[in-house]
C-alpha cells in the first residue's frame, strides 16, 4: 500500500540524518507538525492519528534504511497546532476567506497537489523543452564538473517537488528577493538571472531630474511655494500638471500641526497618501481602477480549466483575487496595487509574495497569450505598500518560461516636515519609473498585430497553480468595507 506523504516524510529524515543511519522520531514529528494538524487524519481519534503518523514515519525510515527510535516521542506540538488551525476567527464563520494569512501561508503541498504540478511540468518538457533557459554560468559549472547542465525550468521543478508547502514556484514564479534561491542558485547564476532583460530602473523622461534637483536643497515649505510656481499648461503639460499637485498636496500636509486628518481606514490612506501613484497616469490611457475591483486575468487564469458539462458536471466559475487597485488601459490590464494600513510582516508577506506574484503573472499570462511573440518583452507590474513603507514589483519572462520577479528597494513616506524633502524624491522617481515599465508595454502590446490562426485551449507560459485554501482572497481594504457594510444591514 502507498504510503501517504511519502516523499516528505522521506525528505524530513535525510534532513536530520547524521553520519550514523539512525534518528530519534521527535525531530520529524516536530518538523511534520503543520502537515499532521492538517491531515484528514486528525477529524479520528486522536490516539489513532498519532499511531497512523508514527507507523507511515517508521515505515518511510525503513524503506531508505533509517532505524528511527521512538523512546522520545511528545505530540502536544501537533495538538496544539491542531486545536490553533481548528479555532474559527473571532465574530466570523469559519469559511476559506477568512483563514488568517498565517494559516494561508503554511497551506499543504499535498501529493494530489504534487501530480497535478508534474503534470504541468511534463507538458512543458514535451513542448518546449529545447527553449528553456540554459545559464550560462551553469554551462559553465557543468562542464568544469564534466556534467550535464540543468536549465532554469528544471531547477525550478526540483525545487517545487521538495517543498512541504504551496510556494510560488510551484507557478513557476522566481522572486530574486527570496533567499531560498540561494539554495538553488549560486551567486553567479543569481546575478545571470537578475541582470538579464531590460534593467527594472528605467530612464526617467527629461524633466524629472531637473525638478529633483530644483528642490534638493530646499525645507518643506520652499518646495510647497517652488511647486505653486511651476509654469504648466493642465490641459498639455500632463507630467508638469501632476508635480505641481503632487508637493502642494503632500508638502502642505507637514506645514500645519492639525491638517484636519485623523485616523483612517486602508482605502482613505490610498485616497490621500498614495494617490500620486494613479494620478500620474494623467493624460494617458491607463486608469487606475480601486476599491474591491477583481483582476479580470486572475478570474480567466483560476477558470482555466473549467468546461462544458459532460461526463462532469460544469463547475462554478471562480472569482479573481480582489486588488486595491488595478491599472487598466480599456479590458487590457497591466497591474496592480495591494495596500496595509499597518506595518504587519505576515500580512505584508502573504500580499507581496504571494498574493501580488499570482495576480502579476495571470496578468502577464493574458498579454503574452494574445501577444505570444513578445513573450520576452512584455512586463506586468505591483505595488506592496505596508504601513508607510512602499515598494514596486516588476515581472516578466526575460528567457525561457520562467517569469521572474525583481523589486525595488522599500521606500517610506514622510513623516515629519524635517525629513519631507528627503523622502518625497524616491517616492516620486519610483512613480515615474513605475509609469515608464507599464508604458513601454503598453506601447508594444498595441502595435502588436493579432495573426489569425487556429484557437487553442492552452496558455504558452505555465499556468499559475491555484491551492483552494491559498490563492483567493479580497484585498485588505474591500473586506473591511463588506465588513462595514454587513454592520450597517445588521443595525
Amino acid at each position: 500500500m502507498e504510503i501517504k506523504h511519502k516523499e516528505v516524510i522521506i525528505q524530513t529524515i535525510k534532513n536530520h540524518l547524521g553520519a550514523e543511519s539512525s534518528i530519534s522520531i521527535q525531530p520529524i514529528i516536530e518538523d511534520l507538525k503543520y502537515i499532521i494538524a492538517q491531515s484528514r487524519d486528525f477529524h479520528k481519534d486522536f490516539n489513532d492519528a498519532k499511531a497512523v503518523w508514527k507507523k507511515r514515519i517508521l515505515d518511510c525510515g525503513n524503506l531508505i534504511g533509517v532505524s528511527v527510535s521512538c523512546e522520545e516521542m511528545n505530540w502536544e506540538l501537533v495538538e496544539d497546532e491542531f486545536q490553533e488551525a481548528s479555532k474559527p476567527s473571532p465574530r466570523t464563520k469559519p469559511s476559506l476567506c477568512n483563514k488568517s494569512n498565517t494559516s494561508k501561508l503554511k497551506a499543504i503541498f499535498s501529493e494530489t497537489d504534487k501530480q497535478i504540478y508534474k503534470e504541468t511540468f511534463d507538458a512543458m518538457v514535451k513542448n518546449h523543452k529545447d527553449e528553456f533557459w540554459v545559464l550560462k554560468a551553469t554551462e559553465k559549472k557543468a562542464a568544469e564538473n564534466n556534467s550535464c547542465p540543468k536549465s532554469v525550468e528544471e531547477k525550478v521543478f526540483e525545487f517545487g517537488m521538495q517543498c512541504q508547502f504551496i510556494h510560488p514556484c510551484h507557478s513557476f514564479i522566481l522572486d530574486l528577493e527570496d533567499t531560498n534561491w540561494h539554495d538553488i542558485f549560486d551567486e553567479h547564476e543569481l546575478e545571470e538571472i537578475d541582470s538579464a532583460g531590460s534593467p527594472l530602473i528605467r530612464p526617467p523622461n527629461d524633466d524629472l531630474p531637473k525638478l529633483l534637483h530644483d528642490i534638493k536643497s530646499m525645507d518643506t515649505e520652499q518646495i510647497y511655494n517652488f511647486a505653486r510656481r511651476i509654469d504648466h499648461k493642465p490641459t498639455v503639460d500632463h507630467f508638469k500638471t501632476w508635480m505641481s499637485l503632487t508637493l502642494t498636496t503632500t508638502s502642505s500636509i507637514f506645514l500645519c500641526e492639525n491638517s484636519g486628518i485623523g485616523e483612517n481606514g486602508e482605502s482613505d490612506v490610498m485616497y490621500e497618501r498614495w494617490y500620486l501613484l494613479n494620478s500620474i497616469f494623467r493624460g494617458s490611457t491607463i486608469k487606475a481602477e480601486g476599491k474591491e475591483m477583481t483582476s479580470i486575468a486572475n478570474s480567466k487564469g483560476r477558470n482555466n480549466k473549467r468546461k462544458l458539462s459532460a461526463i462532469t458536471e460544469v463547475e462554478r466559475a471562480k472569482l479573481g483575487n480582489k486588488m486595491d487597485v488595478i491599472y487598466r488601459s480599456g479590458t487590457t490590464e497591466y497591474g496592480c496595487l495591494e495596500i496595509g494600513q499597518k506595518n504587519n510582516a505576515t500580512k505584508e508577506m502573504w500580499d507581496s509574495e504571494i498574493k501580488l506574484p499570482i495576480v502579476m503573472k495571470d496578468i502577464l499570462i493574458s498579454l503574452t497569450n494574445v501577444a505570444v511573440d513578445l513573450l520576452h518583452e512584455l512586463h506586468t507590474i505591483g505595488y506592496n505598500i505596508s504601513g508607510d513603507k512602499i515598494q514596486l514589483l516588476d515581472m516578466d519572462c526575460p528567457h525561457g518560461l520562467i517569469t521572474r520577479i525583481r523589486r525595488t528597494n522599500k521606500v517610506a513616506y514622510p513623516s515629519t516636515m524635517a525629513d519631507y524633502p528627503a523622502r518625497i524624491a524616491p517616492i516620486l522617481r519610483l512613480a515615474v519609473n513605475c509609469k515608464s515599465i507599464i508604458e513601454d508595454t503598453q506601447k508594444k502590446f498595441d502595435s502588436y498585430e493579432t495573426p489569425l490562426k487556429q484557437s487553442r485551449a492552452a496558455t504558452y507560459l505555465p499556468p499559475c497553480f491555484y491551492h483552494e485554501n491559498a490563492n483567493v482572497e479580497a484585498s485588505s481594504s474591500s473586506s473591511n468595507t463588506e465588513k462595514a457594510s454587513k454592520k450597517s444591514r445588521d443595525k
